[in-house]
């Protein structure tokens, strides 16, 4: 005969289930995936206060790495007292945020860019709190390159002399108790002047004006003038209507001109061509009248010797020509 399951030590092993399932769950919803990184040591020259593990890494403002660690020292040299902060750049994100595909692990490419001006720079995310992030941006007149490690072990990537670091260095030099000392005073000369305004006559000046202003708003001819002026406008709006339709008007009638001469135009353009064609050189009329002066020229020479005969014999009108003889 089987031996019964304890009802207690079932439900003791269902809950202890329960919450492995849950703490599981729980902790794969808050895993992420790590992608491809790649490290680089950065080396800068002043003070990385306000610089914190996590802080982002940009370019022009865009996330692209995290800054992932901080040491007085690192593979340098003595006498070198630049201060080592490491970064990674993330390659999913440089992928995902980008139109084409940057691999810093290609040296030659590291290379190129660091040529063309590529630096690490020290940025204030905040002057209030003065949290700090690394820029990295494209400087066409940067210094040259300096390199720190000693040895090869990270990719290393020049970093330029940082704005935030000059400014706060020159804040820190500003004598911030002169400073306050110089703006009690102007306060303090400031409040005397108050004192000796005359405040009641000035409230006497200002009611003065408020009521002159009031006395002319309640003036009866501003009335008066506001109502000629609206009715010299409703008679200016009449008059630019009747304008305008006098313009259209007017500009129908042109209209209709332009049509007429234009038609008168094209008759001319007619006229003229039918007259070129007329008087050209293989029309019949051009023919005919060349046969007609010729005839003419004839007719005209045979009236000369006409003409010459009967001046030799004005006998000749009564008598007839001679015959002459008949051999």
């Amino acid at each position: 005969m089987s031996k019964k399951a304890n009802p207690t030590a079932v439900g003791l092993f269902v809950v202890i289930g329960t919450i492995l399932l849950i703490a599981g769950i729980i902790s794969f919803s808050s895993f992420k995936v790590k992608g491809e990184t790649q490290e680089f040591v950065l080396y800068f020259d002043s003070s990385v206060k306000g610089l914190s593990v996590g802080a982002p890494v940009t370019h022009r403002g865009v996330k692209i790495g995290t800054v992932i660690g901080m040491q007085l020292r690192f593979n340098q040299a003595d006498g070198d007292f630049d201060v080592p902060v490491f970064i990674e750049l993330d390659h999913d994100m440089l992928k995902a945020r980008s139109d084409r595909e940057v691999d810093f692990d290609n040296e030659a490419l590291l290379k190129d860019l660091i040529d063309n001006g590529l630096r690490a720079k020290l940025e204030a995310s905040s002057f209030v709190t003065g949290q700090l992030y690394i820029e990295l941006s494209i400087m066409p007149d940067a210094e040259p390159p300096v390199y720190h490690q000693i040895e090869p072990i990270y990719s290393e990537m020049p970093t330029a002399h940082a704005d935030i670091a000059a400014f706060m260095k020159s804040l820190g030099k500003m004598d911030i108790a002169g400073v306050t000392e110089k703006l009690s005073s102007v306060l303090e000369l400031l409040e005397g002047k108050i004192e000796k305004m005359d405040v009641a006559d000035i409230s006497a000046g200002l009611t003065k004006v408020l009521a002159a202003i009031e006395q002319t708003l309640n003036d009866p001819t501003l009335d008066q003038a506001l109502v000629t002026t609206e009715a010299a406008l409703n008679d200016f709006k009449e008059t630019s209507e009747v304008l305008r339709g006098e313009v259209v008007s007017v500009s129908g009638d042109i209209k209709s001109s332009l049509k007429q001469i234009d038609g008168t135009m094209i008759e001319i353009r007619e006229g003229v061509a039918d007259i070129r064609h007329i008087i050209s050189s293989d029309s019949v009329l051009a023919h005919d009248l060349r046969d007609a002066l010729e005839q003419l020229a004839k007719a005209s020479g045979s009236i000369s010797e006409l003409t010459d005969f009967i001046l030799l014999n004005p006998n000749a009108l009564i008598s007839g020509r001679e015959q002459k003889d008949q051999k």
